[in-house]
């Protein structure tokens, strides 16, 4: 009876995990922006992954003895898809010649099955090291896992620098699932491996089930997080037209437009003198209008308040403090909550609502900055001041 309602569950999850799959890739190719259409190809590959997989476990071909723990090709592409999805964010072009060298992995193995499928019957696929090359094109799909989730963790890295160049609060932008997802894939093959070799030591578990079920998960996270954050899929591309991290002036840079060191801004039309006195403005702006407090503040609204361009309130902004945007507006949510902690009037309050009323909108991000700005715990600054 357990076993039977076990299989049910199997069965459930693994078909809606397709449905769901489905009409995700569906949703994005109609109503997403072209930045995020790499995401459709990603459901379409998880879905064939997980349909695969689970024909191979239902219907036990004579060559899936060969390729026991060499998953389907399909799985080969989720890697690539997610690394040009963040390249595409951070306004990388790779070519089509360099794409398809990243398609080469999953069209080595789709040849290869498709050769093992076409000669069940000839004895030379049994053999030993016909075994030895199944192996080694598993541990190289492994190896394959690794290396996209470097290439990602680098380009999500770099995506979050670029963020923070024109949003106050990164919760809702961030892609910080693409490398989740990598990163369960890779301890679900982890689990895989060892279940590979149970079956070859005491007991027997189905491979391409474990393996359905890993993708299965996967897909219910994506959409998970999707249901969270469905800015990830519209505000991202918005917020980062044309933003490009602004770099320091020189010292030797003189107050002529034309000589500042920055090639971004030397059509700007703002001199350093008119910066330094337009920074001066918008301190007094900060402190009086407080519009840090409002937790989706980014650098086109701010500028908009203000009166200023966004190029030329980056520009600002950097000269007045060697800071990007992101850290700017922070420094003022955290002196907010400085301010407010010490106050008698709100001792019986909580430090979250009042970081809260102050503009953060993540707790844990608000522990991060307020430590890293006071090297103290709101609690111990509230204690000590």
């Amino acid at each position: 009876m357990t076993a039977d309602i076990i299989q049910h569950f199997y069965l459930v999850g693994s078909a809606s995990s397709v449905m769901l799959a489905c009409l995700m890739a569906i949703i994005i190719f109609r109503a997403s922006s072209a930045t995020h259409q790499e995401l459709a190809f990603l459901f379409i590959a998880l879905l064939l992954s997980v349909t695969a997989n689970s024909l191979l476990h239902a219907f036990k071909l004579k060559y899936q003895i060969l390729i026991l723990g060499l998953p389907e090709p399909f799985q080969l592409i989720i890697g690539p898809v997610l690394y040009f999805y963040l390249t595409k964010l951070n306004n990388v072009a790779p070519t089509t010649f360099f794409k398809l060298l990243h398609a080469i992995p999953f069209l080595a193995v789709a040849v290869f099955i498709a050769w093992l499928v076409a000669s069940t019957g000839n004895a030379v696929i049994y053999s030993d090291g016909m075994r030895d090359l199944a192996n080694g094109l598993s541990m190289g799909i492994y190896i394959q896992l690794w290396v996209y989730y470097f290439l990602c963790h680098q380009q999500s890295r770099k995506l979050t620098e670029k963020l923070k160049h024109s949003c106050s609060s990164l919760e809702k932008v961030n892609q910080s699932w693409v490398e989740q997802s990598l990163l369960i894939l890779l301890i679900g093959y982890s689990c895989v491996t060892l279940l590979y070799l149970s079956n070859h030591v005491s007991f027997y578990l189905p491979v391409n089930k474990s393996l359905t079920i890993i993708l299965a998960g996967i897909i219910y996270l994506i959409v998970y997080k999707t249901l969270r954050r469905p800015q990830l899929y519209s505000a991202t591309s918005e917020q980062l037209t044309n933003v490009q991290p602004p770099q320091v002036p020189t010292s030797s840079t003189s107050t002529s437009t034309s000589e500042l060191s920055n090639d971004k801004y030397k059509k700007s039309g703002l001199a350093q003198q008119q910066a330094t006195e337009t920074y001066a403005q918008i301190q007094e702006y900060m402190i009086l209008n407080k519009p840090f407090v409002e937790p989706e503040l980014n650098l086109q609204s701010l500028a908009a308040k203000i009166g200023l361009s966004s190029h030329h309130l980056s520009q600002v902004i950097n000269h007045g403090k060697s800071a990007n945007f992101y850290d700017f507006i922070n420094s003022y949510r955290v002196d907010e909550v400085k301010q407010q902690l010490v106050k008698v009037e709100n001792s019986n309050r909580s430090v979250l609502s009042i970081a809260f009323d102050a503009g953060f909108n993540s707790k844990a991000t608000f522990n991060r900055i307020f430590k890293e700005r006071t090297q103290q715990t709101p609690s111990q600054y509230r204690k000590n001041n």
